[in-house]
């Protein structure tokens, strides 16, 4: 290898027209990196792509075709930051194995936070090293276009050369928008999210009781309100919960529901918050998200969702009771079909 030449390998995922990328907090700010990294010595492309989302993303992936080429040299006509060496990189069109899923893995750098999908119309713009999105955008854009002529891609790699592919000044998504989907969110019980965190949409996330650091970890994933459904009865509560939302810029509401004897009016006023925040990131909670879970589930049924996939979202924080099957029914209708 010659000295001073990094080759990187790297993955493109895409899956629903979003791409998974790893989130880093480092001197270079907030930013996303494309999974992968340097060869080491005496690995193949395959085993260094390998070992690399595997270090990153937690997951096994099938490395398909070559995608891009990219050659990254930091001339003396433009100002750089340290990080900005000479690099050669290659980026494989790949694919999750059966069943995976990319996550934040437990071994990860200590400036990794978060494993995201992020839309791949939005990579222009996002705060991405090595900064080719817009070539990633275009290359998939062109082999779609040639699968559907040919039947078969027979596109070459795009190459990139001679680019600064590591500015110096990266765009800043704080907080970020809210087509990016956090994976960490995903995860029922992690410290940094509340209890029984659930991600049921791209904008809206139910769990149980907040703390002011989860609080502000949602907003730097773009939450921008927060609906209250505990009753004054059912503590315990965060103590300046309206105080810690206005502090960090995020819509409060407070709707209490009685979780002995909810009522269709409860969930009508839940309905009419939600639709009022127009497609607004919100997180609606209560102790344990239970309320929450069963008015998002019914939110969703209204609103077009498949019946069974909002009820498997519910049912995997808990089973309603009487009460709230009873709710159900009469939010439904008795034709629905729901059975507790």
């Amino acid at each position: 290898m010659t000295p001073g030449l990094r080759v990187a390998v790297r993955a493109v995922i895409e899956r629903d027209g979003m791409v998974a990328l790893a989130a880093f907090d480092d001197e270079a700010g907030y930013h996303y990196n494309w999974p992968g990294g340097g060869l080491e010595a005496g690995e193949s492309t395959y085993e260094g792509l390998t070992r690399e989302v595997r270090e990153e993303l937690g997951c096994e992936v099938v490395i398909g075709p070559l995608l891009l080429v990219y050659e990254n040299l930091p001339g003396a006509t433009v100002q750089v930051p340290p990080y900005a060496i000479h690099g050669l990189g290659l980026f494989f069109l790949c694919s999750l194995v059966a069943g995976a899923e990319p996550y934040l893995p437990p071994t990860a750098d200590e400036h990794q936070i978060d494993v995201c999908w992020v839309p791949l119309d939005q990579l222009k713009q996002a705060p991405l090293l090595p900064q080719v999105g817009a070539q990633i955008e275009r290359a998939l854009s062109e082999r779609r276009a040639t699968v559907c002529q040919e039947g078969v891609a027979q596109q070459n790699a795009f190459v990139v050369g001679n680019v600064h592919t590591f500015p110096p000044c990266l765009p800043t998504w704080v907080p970020l928008p809210p087509t990016v989907i956090s994976t960490e969110a995903l995860k029922g019980g992690c410290t940094r999210w509340p209890f029984n965190c659930r991600r049921l949409t791209p904008t809206l996330w139910t769990g149980g009781m907040p703390n002011a650091g989860q609080l502000g970890a949602l907003a730097q994933v773009g939450c921008r309100a927060v609906i209250n459904l505990t009753s004054d009865t059912s503590g315990p509560f965060m103590s300046g919960e309206a105080e810690a939302c206005a502090a960090l810029g995020l819509r409060y509401v407070h709707l209490p529901v009685d979780f002995e004897q909810p009522t269709t009016a409860d969930y009508m006023r839940f309905e009419e918050q939600l639709e009022a925040l127009d497609g607004q990131r919100v997180l609606v909670h209560c102790r344990k998200n239970y309320r929450a879970s069963v008015l998002a589930y019914l939110w969703l049924v209204r609103h077009g969702k498949p019946e069974l996939q909002a009820r498997e979202a519910m049912l995997a924080v808990w089973s309603p009771d009487e009460a709230w099957s009873a709710l159900i029914a009469a939010v439904l209708g008795p034709s629905h079909g729901y059975q507790a």
